[in-house]
């Protein structure tokens, strides 16, 4: 991938259970031979294909006619619906040069099936094994495009089926840390914790079968008889566990086109709904609100069955959100594509936008409707991981932990004319390590990965977990009242939830499970929470039962309140609609709020992912054979590692360097790489290092790693990397508030600890150690408290110095050098400007060392001073 010959390709092969599993040695082999020697006479960037051995005997293992296919998924596709409303795909492309989109598979006999339909993938009816083989291949050629998808086949010619398997791209996969909840009032699929990850996994074949359950209001769900469907009073009538199973079979169980998909994710909204399948297709049915199903089709018209959307292409969607009148769809690549209503700049382009010197109002100004797909303006290097759609708005998680919003001021600030419609990053949550996100009708929430819900937005019902304001104009911390407030010994920290806990290396910073938030739901008035534990807390209005907890007991929650599991089980994720919200626990088992509480609507079908949005529609995601998984995708996504893949590569590439590996010159390119990578986001870095024993370590292994042109590299990446993560938190509208936010800056202090030895040149400017210093004393007092308490219980007194004065000393001694030439002129460093400011930093740290008793005075002798 990086066109280098040691390079790996981890593809996850699956076997059908009729083939032998022993896929090693001949199985395998025949596909590519290293540094390039081809086999065959097919040409192509990975080499030739060959099927697999047959002869039982000559190596020990057992071999079947199995035949192993790479083919690009990037080339010219041509597509053509058939009876049922799928899309089946051909590849173009030249394959005797080397560039064509599919590779010749040697010795294969013909197939027109090699690619599936999306409406075939019902045809194989037996199951597919889900144990795995990785095979590497390092015949990379120079040409291959890096960002080409790679898709494999296993052809079994003893039963003559194709399985269309799922691979991951050498480097990296879409989905960031957490693969996490998503959208809320749109309704977004939201599947269990329990699973391995969201949109996809590469541990079950694509033709596992799912059931989908729908119900709510006609043409705006996904059943597509235009009948409205309500759970609640059917099933109450039902007295049976038996005859409840058959009134959810018989009417809510979706048979029809979307019902034989296998599914990846589904939106359903006031209007509309959408679902993408395991290929990446887009299906959408409801009222064509402003153009919000098919901005193609006339106003208002009823798309009563799901159609697909040809306007997107080719483009594969990973996950959809629906909001009041707009749609927007994450693709493979981490672009996010809107269509429909434009009016508050929801679909985040600048297309028809006020012009920066109009006089006209940006309150009274609306944008066009009726929009084509189009692609967001994220901003450079930016890439999505999770889209979330409210009413006139839209929230966008990148994979490097930010999130960006458009639309609605209440919701994405309030902005002049010149940045009208585009997506920009909230100044209070830079900083922050987020990881999921909710939109409500007209308020949203957030979650960091450390467990902190923050709410913003309208606030007339207490939906934001507190009584007043009617209206937050930023983002602010949800207080979590806990169960067990023994289990924050040995000390609590001096902000909202966090405590001091007890591991097996010493002390570290946490929420406790009971209060940390691992999912979040926002309906049209009411806001629901998911605690690690299990627990559920609600807030905002009840007069429907949305909370589900008794309407006549709680009306209204203007605080976070429990609701208690009425079985005793746990619960793991949530979704809220305007007035209802619905449910997953940990028994895989469906619950519907209701005036009276909460409702088991769906038993014993171990569900692997459910959705809720508008007026009661809802979708249930369920496996046909208990223990399956559905939510597989049959194309690759390119992923960007989040922070602890980031610390964990760094240390394996040290391991391999200390233990002599092979290319040690690679491992080294790749540890300054990925350095550079982890400071320059404060949002990554923030997610890690909760123990700052951790940090010690792997800067210790890293200033003793390699020569001096490696340890020269190292330093230069740490220097680019300081800059720009610095540069991220000195914006002008930035707000360093939130405890989670700060932590970094702490963090940052340990890499000026660089060595200059050996002719090592680190920051000889200073423009680092200045940018820190001013990003620094700048936090507003919210953030200096912050920082004040994480340095007083994170840092005790056999690191306190060694972490944080001594790097600042180490910089200061570094700008106080001078030298005097032949005529006794004295020649200064050109950082010795950067001296008041570290001063100034360490005489902060002097004061909390005072304090506690954390260092003593010498820990802050400076020699550069004393030469003055």
């Amino acid at each position: 991938y990086d066109h280098h010959p040691s390079r790996r390709f981890d593809l996850d092969v699956h076997v059908h259970p009729s083939v032998s599993r022993n896929l090693s040695g001949a199985g395998l082999s025949p596909i590519t031979e290293r540094n390039g020697n081809r086999r065959g006479g097919s040409s192509s960037v990975f080499g030739s294909a060959a099927t697999a051995n047959t002869d039982n005997g000559h190596d020990g293992y057992e071999h079947d006619n199995v035949a192993v296919e790479v083919s690009y998924l990037d080339g010219a596709e041509r597509k053509g619906n058939d009876d049922n409303g799928g899309m089946e795909t051909e590849k173009e492309g030249d394959d005797d040069n080397g560039d064509g989109d599919k590779m010749e598979v040697e010795d294969m006999p013909e197939r027109e099936d090699s690619v599936m339909d999306e409406d075939k993938e019902d045809d194989t009816s037996s199951p597919i094994s889900k144990k795995t083989k990785t095979m590497d291949i390092d015949d990379v050629n120079e040409a291959t495009s890096p960002t080409r998808d790679v898709a494999i086949e296993v052809v079994d010619d003893s039963t003559d089926a194709v399985t269309p398997l799922i691979t991951r791209r050498a480097s990296k996969s879409l989905m960031s840390a957490g693969d996490s909840r998503h959208d809320h009032l749109s309704g977004s699929l939201h599947p269990s914790p329990r699973q391995a990850s969201f949109q996809g996994t590469a541990t079950t074949a694509a033709n596992e079968k799912c059931i989908l359950y729908s119900w709510g209001r006609g043409v705006q769900t996904l059943h597509d008889d235009g009948d409205d469907r309500f759970p609640s009073p059917l099933l109450e009538k039902e007295s049976l566990p038996q005859q409840k199973e058959e009134v959810l079979k018989q009417l809510f169980q979706v048979s029809s086109r979307i019902g034989s998909k296998s599914i990846l994710a589904v939106s359903t909204g006031a209007h509309h709904s959408a679902c993408a399948t395991s290929q990446g297709a887009l299906y959408v049915v409801g009222t064509n609100v402003r153009g919000c199903v098919d901005p193609d089709s006339p106003e208002e018209e009823i798309c009563s069955r799901p159609r697909l959307l040809e306007s997107i292409g080719q483009i594969k969607v990973v996950q959809v959100a629906c909001g009041y009148d707009h749609t927007a769809a994450l693709s493979s690549n981490g672009s996010v594509l809107t269509w429909g209503s434009n009016e508050m700049g929801q679909l985040g382009h600048r297309r028809g936008g006020p012009s920066c010197d109009s006089k006209e109002s940006l309150a009274s100004f609306q944008g066009p409707t009726h929009c084509r797909p189009t692609g967001m303006l994220l901003g450079k290097g930016r890439r999505a991981s999770a889209i979330a759609c409210g009413n006139r708005f839209t929230l966008v998680l990148t994979t490097r932990m930010c999130l960006l919003a458009c639309g609605t001021p209440s919701i994405a600030g309030y902005r002049d004319a010149s940045s009208w419609g585009s997506a920009q990053e909230l100044p209070s949550l830079v900083g922050l390590p987020l990881m999921q996100l909710s939109a409500g009708g007209h308020h949203a929430a957030v979650v960091t990965a450390h467990g902190t819900a923050l709410v913003w937005g309208k606030n007339e019902t207490g939906c934001c977990g507190r009584e007043y304001p009617k209206e937050l104009a930023v983002p602010v911390p949800v207080k979590i009242p806990s169960e067990n407030q023994s289990a924050s010994s040995p000390a609590n920290l001096p902000f909202t939830d966090w405590a001091i806990w007890n591991n097996k290396d010493g002390l570290v910073a946490k929420m406790s499970d009971d209060v940390a938030i691992q999912d979040v739901a926002c309906g049209a008035e009411h806001t629901i929470l998911v605690t690690r534990s299990g627990r559920l807390l609600v807030c905002g209005s009840n007069q429907r039962g949305q909370l589900g907890a008794d309407v006549s007991k709680v009306p209204t929650a203007t605080t976070v309140v429990p609701v208690h599991h009425p079985s005793g089980g746990r619960f793991v994720s949530a979704e809220a609609g305007n007035a209802h919200s619905l449910l997953l626990d940990n028994y895989g088992d469906v619950w519907l709020t209701s005036s009276n509480g909460l409702q088991l609507v769906v038993k014993g079908h171990s569900v692997l992912a459910i959705a809720a949005g508008g007026d009661d529609n809802s979708v249930v995601i369920a496996p046909a054979s208990t223990g399956g998984l559905s939510l597989t995708r049959q194309f690759s996504v390119e992923k960007e590692d989040d922070g602890m893949d980031i610390v964990d590569s760094v240390e394996n590439l040290l391991q391999e360097i200390s233990s002599n590996g092979a290319n040690k010159q690679y491992a080294c390119n790749e540890i300054a790489k990925r350095t550079e990578e982890l400071l320059k986001y404060p949002s990554v870095l923030n997610s890690v290092f909760l123990d700052p024993r951790e940090l010690e370590y792997m800067f210790d292994r890293l200033s003793n790693v390699g020569d001096g042109e490696v340890k020269q590299n190292i330093a230069s990446a740490i220097e680019r990397g300081l800059k720009i993560g610095l540069e991220c938190l000195r914006g002008d509208d930035t707000r360093l508030m939130h405890p989670e936010a700060v932590r970094c800056l702490l963090l940052y202090i340990k890499f000026f600890d660089v060595c200059r030895d050996d002719g090592i040149v680190f920051d000889m400017r200073g423009e680092c150690i200045s940018l820190f210093c001013d990003v620094i004393l700048s936090v507003p007092f919210e953030g200096h408290k912050a920082l004040h308490g994480w340095a007083l219980n994170l840092y005790p007194r056999e690191i306190f110095a060694k972490m944080l004065v001594q790097p600042l000393l180490r910089a200061l001694n570094e700008c106080l050098k001078f030298s005097v030439d032949e005529n006794q002129v004295s020649h200064f460093q050109p950082s010795r400007q950067a001296v008041p400011v570290i001063v100034a930093v360490i005489s902060w740290l002097h004061t909390i060392a005072e304090e506690s008793n954390l260092a003593s005075p010498t820990d802050f002798y400076s020699d550069g001073v004393s030469q003055i």
